[in-house]
């Protein structure tokens, strides 16, 4: 099992070395998540799907709902959490295992698409 501490302190830095993605904040689970984006007003929601069920896909749909793109970062590219996240309104689906620079592209192509 990770240290998801680690992963997200791992993130933060990986996405701050890009240069022109910030962090406004991070939480650990669905209901502060859709609290901090309508706070912060983020461009982009990076959401954890740990463990990939009911709660992250409701809050990936409740701030999709409020208008704001998400990309789930999913533990392992299963097909069907795939389709279940773009049902639930994700701009893009990242694997874990999937290269940072994958992850860095869903997150720019997300902050492109019209909401």
């Amino acid at each position: 099992m990770e240290d998801d501490r680690e992963v997200l302190l791992g993130l933060r830095m990986l996405l701050g070395l890009t240069g022109d993605i910030a962090i406004a904040g991070d939480t650990s689970d669905g209901d502060s998540a859709l609290q901090m984006a309508r706070d912060f007003q983020p461009d982009v929601v990076l959401l954890d799907l740990r463990p990939p069920g009911a709660q992250g896909l409701r809050a990936c749909a409740l701030l999709s709902e409020a208008g704001f793109a998400v990309v789930i970062l999913g533990y392992q590219d299963e097909p069907n959490l795939r389709t279940r996240s773009l049902a639930a309104g994700a701009a893009a689906f990242v694997s874990k295992q999937d290269s940072t620079d994958a992850l860095v592209a869903a997150i720019r192509q997300a902050h492109r698409q019209p909401a």
